[in-house]
Order: C-alpha cells, then structure tokens, then sequence
C-alpha cells in the first residue's frame, strides 16, 4: 500500500451516470428506501439501507475517477476498491446486488476522453456481466470479453443465465461481444490462462484498446461459496500480468465487482494489485497445471464463433496442438529425475 497514491473518492455526476443509464432508472433508485420500513429492505436479488444510493453513486463515481486517472496520465494504473458491485446493472435496471454499472460508467466517461477511441471490459467474476454486455451490445468502440460459469438447464441453472458462446454483438458492435462460458464447475488457473492464450490475448491484441477495464469479481476464487471454481492468487495475478502486457503503455484498471469469501477476495485482490505494480511473479504456482478436457471443448467452440469475426487474429490458435503441447511438457516434468534437496544431500555425505 506504501506504493500506492490514494485518489480522493466522490460521488458519480448525473452526466456521467446518464451515459450508461436512463433518467428513469436513476429517478427509481433515488426512491428506493422507505423512510418508515424496516432497516434494510429487500426485492428480489437486491438488499438496501438508507444509505445504499449514495453508496452506490459514490462506487461509480471511483470507478470514473480512478479511469480518468489514468487515462489522464496521472498514474499508470489503478485499483477501485468499491461496493456495491456494477456489472449486472442494465440501462433502466438494477439487479443482482448491482444498483449503477460501474464498468460501463466508468468506460463511457474514458472515451469522451480525445486520447481514447477504444476499450476493453475484461469480465473475469464468476457470474456473466449481462448489465455490461447489454449497454454495449451494438458499440464497436468497446470490446467486451466474460470468462464466466453458463447454464440455463433448470436442474444446473447458474445466475443470471446469459452469457451464451453465441451472444457476439448487434449492428455495428457485431464481434466485439465475447463470451466464454464454463459449463463445469471447479475450473482453476490452467483453464483461465489457455482461454487467455488461444483466444483474450489474440482478440485483444488485434483490436489494440486505448484502455483496459477489470471486471475484477473474485467469485471464481478458491473457497468461493458461490463460485464453485478454484482460481488462486497467482492465477489472478497471471491473468492481471497478460493484461498489462496487452496495452502498450500498461494503462489498467481494476474495479471490485463480485467475491463472498473475505479471505479469497483479499488474496486475491492483493496478488492482482502486485501485478500492477509490476512486482516480480515469486516461483511456481498453484492448482490444476493441466486444463480440463470440459475446457477443451468450450473453447474450441468459442473459437469456431469467434473466427467469423476475428478470423485473422485467432489463425494461430489451434486447441488441439495447444493441449497436446501442454500434455507432453507435463510427461516431461513427471519423468525428469528427482534431484536430492541440497540438505539431504550434506546430511547423508556426513553419514546422518
């Protein structure tokens, strides 16, 4: 934290809210809490208290100014640590403990910004961002990637149900809509970083964002009671580094959506902070070193809607060379001999 400059925090302006969301919608949160109910009130997904508006107001208006921050040059990158959550708040809609969409807010007042004609909205909660697909649907200045758990089989139906491998953009937006959809639970660092190396990083480079946004939820996290999937630190840590890498001078910014494990989140969210920050990766990793064969599947799948779109990018990605080449490099580490640890080695010279 030493490291870091702390920006003063403040509440999103109408103009800037008005963007991403109607009048109306604005008008309706402002009249959510009934002064004389009880302390905290409820529809739905959705809980409030008498302060959850300007609550809400003051989330997005953090996201906006840690954006501009960089976008301004007055830093290289930025973390918002904020609540309530964005990503499933539509136009006129708040759902899903989201009241205002932080991310789409935030990207809107970054491309009325002359030195930005493109975003990226990297979505990497456990849940699809329907709020941030749904805003910019039919935009081509913003390229929105999930990577998110999908079913809409009643007896696995995972929230909110969009996020379909099919859902590419409308009218003008057409391919710059891409959703990854994970149909098992229990997915780890290996599945996250081969979608980023046959399918994020190549979509991302070819598009060349001015500026890149993190939907960072932290729900996918190990220990997650929602997420049932099992990213670690260095996972999120290893996704942050690619993502740093992908724009030319760096410029990221992290939002806080989603995360129901205090410890996960903070983990979490502190590796991803030391990515920004450009601290050196410590040695090894963890979870599954091996994608699962599910993840095959779902990203061949992927690849064979996103090539209609992005044909020339993905040209290189081949899943099946890619899996093999991951399989023979384990075989290798599996039969490479054991070297004794070095203290073992001094004790049993000595004769202990």
């Amino acid at each position: 934290m030493a490291r870091c400059v702390h920006i003063a925090p403040r509440p999103a302006t109408d103009e800037e809210l008005l963007r991403a969301h109607s009048q109306a919608h604005l008008e309706h949160l402002a009249s959510l809490w009934v002064a004389d109910g009880t302390a905290v009130q409820t529809a739905g997904d959705l809980y409030w208290c008498e302060s959850t508006h300007a609550a809400a107001r003051l989330s997005a208006g953090c996201a906006v100014e840690a954006t501009l921050s960089v976008v301004r040059g007055q830093l290289s990158s930025a973390f918002a640590v904020i609540r309530p959550p964005g990503h499933h708040a539509e136009c006129e809609r708040a759902m899903g403990f989201c009241y205002l969409n932080n991310a789409s807010v935030a990207c809107l007042a970054a491309l009325q910004e002359p030195n930005v004609d493109r975003v990226l909205i990297l979505d990497w909660d456990v849940h699809h961002g329907n709020g941030i697909e749904s805003i910019h649907y039919d935009d081509p200045r913003v390229l929105y990637i999930s990577l998110h758990r999908y079913s809409t089989d009643p007896g696995s139906w995972f929230y909110p149900g969009t996020g379909a491998k099919d859902d590419v953009g409308a009218g003008a937006g057409t391919g710059f809509n891409v959703n990854i959809p994970w149909h098992e639970r229990g997915g780890g660092d290996a599945d996250y970083l081969a979608a980023f190396e046959l399918l994020v990083c190549p979509i991302v480079t070819a598009f060349a964002p001015s500026l890149i946004l993190i939907s960072a939820g932290y729900d996918a996290a190990q220990g997650d009671p929602l997420g049932a999937m099992n990213l670690s630190p260095d996972g999120y840590r290893a996704m942050t580094d690619r993502l740093v890498c992908l724009q030319a001078q760096g410029k990221v910014v992290v939002l806080l959506e989603g995360g129901y494990n205090l410890y996960s989140t903070a983990h979490s969210a502190e590796a991803t902070l030391r990515a920004l920050l450009r601290e050196e990766a410590p040695a090894g990793g963890g979870g599954r070193a091996q994608p699962r064969p599910s993840t095959a599947d779902v990203l061949r799948a992927v690849l064979a809607v996103q090539r209609r779109h992005w044909g020339e990018a993905l040209l290189g990605s081949d899943p099946d060379a890619f899996f093999a080449a991951l399989h023979v490099a384990a075989l290798r580490v599996a039969e490479s001999p054991r070297k004794t640890p070095p203290r073992l080695a001094k004790a049993a010279a000595q004769g202990a």
